[in-house]
């Protein structure tokens, strides 16, 4: 997910089969969940008609269980939520949406100090930003996403300028 190759991620996502089988509450779970419904709304930004149903139809999935833990109480969830609602935003071009839960993922994992899905969530705006032609918010999110990094402490990630143009 790191280095952006969605097609290489789902590949892998498939070949693991459900991980939350091993772990269906615990961190490991949650993660896999997340990252499930992530790449899966990457993966069918990027298909056709019937494999954008496909993988939209499995990001669906995570996210109601997201959904359901974030209803349950459980905080931990909530700005991996909203990164998951943008891209699904973006996935149903739906601007505003996405712009409005890029922007709440960064403050609330800021809030919950989550600094690496901080720094993912400004990622994935900048990247959306970018495809958008708005210069000034990709440029606002790839410096919020390399302090994250940085202050995460993914020293060489950013300075090896992983995180794109």
């Amino acid at each position: 997910v790191v280095s952006k190759d969605w097609e290489r991620a789902s590949e892998m996502l498939v070949k693991a089969g459900n991980l939350r089988r091993s772990s269906p509450g615990g961190f490991l779970g949650v993660r896999f969940t997340a990252l499930d419904a992530l790449i899966s709304f990457k993966v069918a930004q990027m298909s056709t008609s019937f494999g954008r149903m496909k993988w939209k139809r499995r990001g669906i999935k995570a996210m109601r269980l997201i959904q359901s833990w974030a209803k349950k109480g459980n905080v931990n969830v909530v700005h991996l939520l909203h990164i998951i609602s943008a891209e699904l935003a973006v996935l149903e071009r739906k601007g505003k949406k996405a712009e409005d839960n890029f922007k709440s993922a960064v403050k609330v994992a800021a809030r919950n100090g989550s600094l690496q899905d901080k720094a993912m969530a400004h990622e994935l705006a900048r990247a959306y930003f970018s495809t958008q032609g708005d210069n000034f918010w990709a440029d606002f999110h790839k410096k919020g996403s390399k302090e994250a990094y940085f202050e995460w402490g993914a020293k060489v990630y950013v300075e090896d300028d992983k995180l794109g143009r």
